[in-house]
């Protein structure tokens, strides 16, 4: 049987090997052949000498030239240790498709790399080349010793995610180009000695290129661009000024429902049903409240009639819910940053006159945010589309790519991964 031709399949040129059997051997995992290297005339790779090299001794290597859509096959090969006479080195040759010390073709190598760089597990991978998960940690940990972060592009996003449950590497910071939505890095976590850790390492001149920072109410975000970024603009994401509010509305809802009694016939009522069951219309704009009526026995009613009943129930409720609804309507008028700084400022003495203390507190947090906020009502302005859409969406598809996986214990390991698929992932 003429080897070539699988050989050449799998990378390997036959004019540098010879079968020492004339046809492989058959076992339960598989093919296996035995391939010894031919004499050549190589130069010495430490001095550049031809005439003084001769062989020193041979050594076998088996080669690993499984690939995802064949049975396991293995190549014992009896390599050629040569010696220079002149420098007194031992070298082994270069040869196309095998590296010197490598376990597999560069062949194999390629369709490994191409599973690296999609979503399939470490399992997965492990699968397809008949191998177990551990091997294909270890030949990623091998392939990738370091994937080096993306420049920092004008407008980043930062978000964090939840890697582990306890330490300092629970919530790692998420870099995200605002523009291309592909990251740009993963900091080991969002606390404040490890981004000014991380952003001093970066030269200035490169921090000096940022011109805007999209992120939520994290201290540590803004404290990081005041020191690396002072040039660039701060701006907060109109989603996260609105989640301060729906939260204080959840947290509000909860309190109203404990204070609702049951009926005489010991049933709950139909507000209590209502605000358990539909807890997401609180804090939407009326012309997106479901247009079926919310039913129950005994009564059917609009979701805007519902939450109408609900809010007479409980004053700070209903202050909530007027305030969610003003901010919706100042920051949709928002055309510069001034008007920005007129609805933020609006909307702190509004919900600084609140009864709630919940409320009260949102007003302090839009305060001390005002610039950013006022930024993010008036992103269009800017000519960029400044939201921190991107950091999210990046969010979720790690979280997804935890979930397939069971988590990650190694930071550097997931950082690379998620650079490698999200980033640099191949046609």
């Amino acid at each position: 049987m003429d080897s070539n031709p699988f050989l050449s399949y799998f990378g390997l040129d036959g004019d540098d090997y010879y079968p020492a059997d004339p046809e492989p051997t058959d076992t339960d995992k598989g093919k296996g052949w035995h391939l010894k290297e031919r004499r050549m005339r190589v130069p010495c790779p430490f001095c550049g000498c031809y005439d003084y090299v001769v062989v020193h001794s041979h050594y076998t290597r088996v080669i690993d030239m499984t690939d995802n859509a064949h049975k396991t096959t293995t190549a014992t090969v009896e390599r050629i240790l040569y010696e220079c006479k002149s420098c007194g080195r031992t070298f082994a040759a270069d040869l196309r498709g095998l590296r010197k010390n490598a376990s597999f073709t560069k062949e194999s190598e390629m369709k490994i790399m191409r599973d690296f760089h999609g979503p399939a597990t470490f399992s997965e991978i492990g699968k397809r080349f008949n191998k177990s998960e551990t091997w294909a940690i270890k030949v990623f940990d091998a392939m990738y010793t370091n994937v080096a972060r993306s420049p920092m592009p004008k407008a980043i996003c930062l978000d964090e995610l939840q890697f582990l449950h306890k330490g300092p590497s629970k919530y790692p910071c998420i870099i995200t180009d605002a523009i291309t939505k592909k990251p740009v890095d993963l900091v080991r976590s969002r606390q404040k000695e490890a981004l000014e850790s991380y952003f001093r390492a970066i030269p200035m001149e490169e921090m000096a290129s940022i011109l805007f920072i999209i992120s939520d109410m994290y201290d540590e975000y803004w404290s990081a661009q005041r020191m690396f970024a002072p040039k660039a603009t701060m701006v907060v994401d109109p989603f996260h000024v609105a989640w301060q509010l729906t939260h204080a509305i959840s947290v509000i809802r909860a309190r109203a429902m404990k204070a609702i009694a049951p009926s005489e016939d010991g049933k709950r009522t139909p507000e209590y049903k209502f605000m358990m069951r539909c807890w997401k219309e609180f804090g939407m704009r009326p012309w997106k409240l479901p247009k079926k009526p919310f039913s129950w026995e005994g009564g059917r009613e609009s979701h805007q009639e519902m939450i109408e009943r609900c809010l007479a129930l409980s004053r700070d409720l209903s202050e909530a819910y007027d305030a969610i609804q003003s901010l919706y309507k100042s920051a949709d008028g928002c055309e510069t940053v001034e008007d920005g700084l007129k609805a933020v400022d609006f909307m702190v003495g509004k919900l600084r006159s609140c009864s709630s203390e919940t409320l009260t507190s949102v007003g302090e947090t839009y305060k001390k945010w005002r610039v950013p906020i006022a930024n993010g009502f008036a992103r269009k302005s800017f000519g960029w589309n400044l939201t921190n859409g991107p950091a999210e969406n990046m969010n979720s598809r790690i979280r997804k790519l935890l979930s397939s996986s069971y988590g990650y214990q190694n930071f550097e390991r997931l950082r690379k991964r998620v650079l490698l698929v999200y980033r640099d992932k191949l046609d």
